[in-house]
């Protein structure tokens, strides 16, 4: 099982770094927001661990997206097919599939939850949608020993990444694997949005690890772009509000800072600005700074974050010392 383990893991790592994540972003039209589709390396990596292919499987894919995983799965299996039920994100991605020159790989444009049947029986079915809640039709379609490696929804927004087989008396076994983390920080961020690639990522990262700093100081530099408008748009995709700092200052509350040493807030890139019911308002001018050690330290019910320029970060200290 070990040596399965290792030989899964080294193929995988392959594949990985035959197949960059970006090359599958670069091909996305802004409007179909594909990059949105492709899961974190760090989750594809997960999952295709579990996954275990062999270079004798037959894979089916139910979701194709921006084909990421599935073209990392033609470099796994033998035969790959993949179904993709938006006709726009289907051309797409089969575009992509050409260029690559992907010849061993199918793909159908139909709703996934009938499978291909005509074209199996499978070693491998990956359900790649939550959505498809009902594996009944696809678990016929299984091989002798195969496995359904399906992502369903948990608790609070996650995913559990989750192996189905049936025995040899027929019977559908289930079994949780992990939670698969599908968050991603702001380089993978600005990596969708096209605005970094995977190289220039990649340096920033070793930069920022080097210096202590957060990745967005880092790329900030890099980027031609005015402040607030990068800021503005890492919000939007982030879910958080941006403001420019003159709306804040007005809403300051000085003897918060009592609360926090500096040292900690330095750390995590946070200045506490409002408590309103329970809810404790606070500023960062980095999107991925965690506030869960606030939760744990102080009885606020819930922390809000809101994005600021750099810029305006150093204003508002200035303002709260």
């Amino acid at each position: 099982m070990d040596d399965l383990k290792d030989t899964t893991s080294t193929r995988v790592s392959k594949a990985m770094r035959s197949l960059p994540r970006d090359h599958f972003i670069e091909m996305s039209d802004p409007s179909l927001v594909l990059g949105r589709s492709i899961p974190p390396t760090n989750a594809v990596s997960e999952i295709l661990h579990h996954a275990r292919v062999c270079p004798e499987h037959k894979v089916l894919q139910i979701g194709t997206g921006a084909g990421y995983v599935a073209a990392l799965l033609s470099k796994l299996a033998a035969q790959v097919v993949t179904i993709e039920i938006n006709p726009s994100i289907s051309r797409f991605a089969q575009s992509r599939f050409n260029k690559l020159g992907l010849a061993n790989l199918v793909l159908r444009e139909q709703d996934g939850s009938e499978g291909a049947p005509d074209l199996g029986p499978y070693d491998r079915i990956m359900v790649s949608s939550p959505r498809i809640r009902n594996t009944q039709r696809l678990l016929e379609q299984l091989a002798s020993g195969g496995l359904l490696i399906a992502l369903e929804q948990g608790e609070n927004n996650t995913h559990i990444l989750t192996r189905y087989e049936v025995s040899e008396l027929g019977a559908t076994l289930r079994r949780e694997l992990a939670l698969v983390d599908f968050s991603k920080d702001t380089g993978m961020t600005l990596l969708d949005m096209g605005m970094v690639d995977q190289v220039m990522l990649s340096e920033a990262r070793r930069l920022a690890r080097r210096k202590k700093l957060p990745v967005i100081k880092v790329l900030r530099e890099q980027l031609n772009m005015e402040d607030a408008t990068l800021y503005r748009r890492l919000a939007e995709e982030n879910g958080m509000t941006f403001s420019p700092v003159d709306e804040l200052l007005p809403r300051v509350q000085p003897q918060l800072m009592e609360a926090f040493s500096r040292s900690f807030l330095d750390s995590h890139h946070i200045i506490p600005l409002e408590v309103s019911e329970r809810n404790l308002l606070v500023a960062t001018d980095d999107p991925d700074s965690s506030v869960e050690d606030i939760l744990r330290m102080h009885p606020y019910d819930r922390v809000v974050k809101v994005l600021v320029t750099p810029n305006d970060f150093k204003r508002l200290w200035t303002t709260v010392e």
